[in-house]
């Protein structure tokens, strides 16, 4: 499963992006998203860059908090070469 979350900013090239692993597109779109991303800009228009940060990293773990999610634990010292692709 594809539950990956990458925010990612560099204020030097002025970009401010969050992308959502495929098994988390049904809960953070590009929509959901947009809004985290508009929560963080109005902290950085005052480079508050980590308030804005810890805002919107908040904000998506009191949304994914809500949802029941069944993790299964692998222990990789069994996964042999030919099990990684």
């Amino acid at each position: 499963v594809n539950n990956g979350i990458l925010i990612f900013l560099s204020e030097e090239e002025r970009v401010l992006r969050i992308t959502v692993g495929y098994g988390l597109e049904w809960i953070l779109s590009d929509v959901v998203s947009r809004i985290y991303i508009d929560t963080m800009i109005n902290y950085f228009k005052d480079a508050r860059y980590f308030e804005g940060l810890d805002a919107a990293t908040s904000a998506i773990h009191s949304k994914l908090s809500t949802f029941s999610w069944d993790v299964k634990s692998v222990d990789l010292s069994e996964v042999g070469s030919t099990d990684i692709n």
